[in-house]
């Protein structure tokens, strides 16, 4: 079986914790940078879209 190592460059390899099964079980610890988006009242807001590019067979076989 292969490591996560073998499927990441190098120069990333320092970063491995960041990525490891038990940090992504958890929320994220709430820093003093954290901001809420207070929005004005009334204000629509936008329609959800999908934020990746899709070919029309693609598009065509996610809205069946």
């Amino acid at each position: 079986m292969k490591t996560w190592k073998a499927h990441v460059l190098e120069w990333l390899h320092e970063y491995g914790n960041m990525f490891s099964k038990h940090k992504s079980e958890r929320m994220p610890l709430r820093k003093l940078y954290d901001y809420a988006i207070d929005f004005m009242e009334g204000t629509k807001l936008p329609k959800p879209e999908k934020v990746y590019l899709l070919s029309l067979v693609e598009r065509n076989s996610l809205n069946t």
